[in-house]
């Protein structure tokens, strides 16, 4: 192979696209931007996660409808990557934590909504937890940072305050930011475990992939 030749095949490597799934290291922006601009979805969850776009396709109706229940909305894909986390995309189920809305909410928080008598419809339910209880329409979601932010408080801030080493799993379990670590019950937290739902992030990635529009960048 001569020296021209040689020399033409290392331009057009240089050239090269990364591979697909593949994304370069982030250099500036907050550390939710940066996580955000890194992290894939790990391949184990392409399938599932696809399922759950259908999903999301077949009942968005229902979460735009909470969408427009305040002015600036927490937007219906949030609301659906939510859901998923916190019952398993299951409309019987309090969105706050995930019990059922025929009694009051059994976990943290305990006793919602205080207004009103069971049982509740998932509607109710989500606006008393999204916006009478959380004020999320509050938030700028346009802004990665803000709207990943305000997800991950809705779960509880101690993987930023006690585990930052950790990813919270709540927004980053099945991509490829995760691996271990996880709060297995209120307060107390395992180095070992592994959580085994796919997270906000990872929803939320996967619904851009199939080409579903996000409020924030992409």
């Amino acid at each position: 192979m001569n020296a021209l030749i040689k020399t033409s095949i290392a331009i057009l490597a240089m050239a090269a696209p990364p591979a697909m799934g593949v994304r370069k290291p982030a250099t500036s922006g907050t550390l939710n931007e940066r996580r955000w601009q890194e992290a894939t979805v790990r391949p184990e969850w392409i399938i599932p996660l696809d399922k759950a776009v259908a999903r999301y396709r077949r009942d968005r109706v229902r979460y735009s409808a909470i969408e427009r229940q305040r002015k600036n909305g927490v937007p219906a894909p949030v609301v659906f990557a939510l859901h998923g986390r916190e019952s398993g995309w299951d409309f019987t189920c309090h969105l706050h934590e995930g019990s059922p809305l025929t009694h009051r909410t059994r976990f943290i928080p305990k006793g919602r909504p205080v207004t009103g008598e069971p049982p509740f419809t998932f509607e109710q339910s989500a606006e008393d937890a999204l916006y009478v209880l959380k004020h999320e329409n509050r938030v700028d979601w346009r802004s990665t940072d803000s709207a990943l932010t305000a997800i991950e408080a809705y779960n509880g801030t101690g993987y930023l305050r006690f585990h930052p080493e950790v990813p919270s799993p709540y927004l980053w379990s099945g991509t490829t930011l995760y691996q271990r670590g996880k709060y297995v019950a209120d307060g107390r937290f395992s180095a070992t475990a592994v959580d085994r739902q796919p997270g906000c992030a990872a929803i939320l990635m996967r619904m851009r992939d199939r080409g579903l529009p996000l409020p924030f960048q992409p």
